[in-house]
């Protein structure tokens, strides 16, 4: 399994929230009062991974992490409820202004076209593309939440065993390779869907692609002719 930010978020939070039950009804822990009172910390973690990964595309990241922290102030006692909203605007600035001394909004030079053998691709809030142009691609993830996430590897060559991580969550992946590859597809719809759009071929290179999709939507297509 490639490494996906995506899928570790929504699995890890899957997996805590389990345990948290599961010690609830040891009589340990309160697990509904726990999980209203820090599920935010879900958005400010998803911020940061959207900063750290595509620092060009800041503002839907300090978005996330300013929502997050001032949701997480009022769910945790720490503020009362008229005053998180003013909060979560002050953090917005304060995120903003910070982006903009430390040159957050120059971002880094844009990973599209990219050369390396392995690509990430992330949209949280936001819409991202991408294309590689490896000679030697060996696959990567996709992550489309609230969003659209799109790869190109029309001008890529695969090397054999190649794998794309994909992960749809109320949001649109699109996957484009090129005639005579072959696609092959694996995972998980939930209340979403997946398409193979590609041609069918024998003795072609071939892309697995893992992918969950819940309320989102997954194609994997060829080039317009």
């Amino acid at each position: 399994m490639q490494f996906n930010p995506g899928r570790l978020l929504v699995g890890g939070a899957l997996v805590i929230a389990g345990v948290l039950f599961l010690l609830d009804l040891g009589g340990t822990v309160d697990a509904p009062e726990l999980i209203g009172a820090w599920w935010p910390v879900l958005l400010v973690v998803a911020g940061i991974a959207q900063l750290t990964l595509n620092p060009g595309h800041w503002f839907p990241a300090l978005f996330l992490v300013g929502l997050g922290g001032a949701l997480l102030a009022n769910t945790t006692g720490l503020v009362d409820a008229d005053v998180a909203w003013p909060l979560f605007g002050s953090i917005l600035l304060i995120l903003g202004g910070t982006a903009i001394v430390a040159g957050w909004t120059r971002g880094r030079p844009d990973p599209s076209p990219g050369t390396g053998e392995r690509m990430t691709v992330l949209a949280l809030l936001s819409s991202q593309q991408a294309f590689n142009r490896s000679p030697r691609f060996s696959g990567g993830s996709v992550t489309a939440i609230f969003g659209s996430a799109d790869l190109d590897l029309t001008e890529a060559t695969l090397v054999p065993g190649a794998v794309v991580d994909v992960v749809a969550m109320f949001g649109a992946a699109d996957i484009v390779i090129p005639h005579g590859w072959r696609a092959e597809m694996r995972g998980l719809p939930l209340f979403g869907g997946w398409q193979n759009a590609t041609e069918t071929v024998t003795d072609g290179p071939t892309l697995l692609v893992n992918a969950t999709v819940v309320f989102g939507t997954l194609d994997v297509t060829h080039p317009p002719p």
